[in-house]
């Protein structure tokens, strides 16, 4: 009779530690505000400490240099979380922060992408939508990227060698 008295409190126990283990837990950080997301790109395109000619974010892009390691990379992400922590709120960790960098690339790269596609079709040019405000910063630091324009002042090849 003893035993199962001490399996039934010991079964009691259990949910109460789980209880206290969850309330222990991280609480989740608050959603970006579009605030935050502006400083995070303000962030981004100052001065890298550890290479004052670039950007953070193109120190971050670097590859193929023997001073760029994902260590320094590491370093670079602290100070970017320590320039925006002064800044902001809510204060963030460098992970969250570069998490945050890269979906804000993929996502205002596609906006701005769409944009000029849209801007150079013909026809009804009423129907083109604005660019946001976070878009524009983000292309801000990051630049335009690969144009498709062509070369300025060039001409169509092809025709020459039918003019032979």
């Amino acid at each position: 009779m003893e035993e199962t008295t001490e399996t039934t409190s010991s079964s009691s126990v259990q949910p109460q530690a789980s209880l206290e283990a969850f309330e222990m837990k991280e609480r989740r950080a608050p959603n970006f505000t579009q605030q935050d997301c502006v400083l995070l790109c303000e962030v981004m395109g100052s001065p890298c400490h550890l290479d004052e000619k670039i950007t953070n974010h193109a120190y971050l892009k670097q590859r193929f240099r023997s001073n760029v390691t994902s260590l320094t990379k590491k370093l670079v992400w602290k100070e970017v979380a320590v320039s925006y922590n002064a800044s902001s709120i809510v204060p963030r960790k460098s992970t969250d922060l570069d998490k945050k960098w890269n979906n804000m690339i993929l996502v205002n790269k596609n906006h701005f992408h769409d944009y000029k596609r849209k801007i150079s079709q013909t026809g009804n040019s009423t129907s083109v939508p604005q660019l946001s405000l976070l878009t524009i910063a983000v292309i801000d630091v990051i630049g335009p990227g690969p144009s498709l324009d062509g070369i300025f002042g060039g001409g169509d090849t092809t025709l020459l060698g039918t003019q032979g």
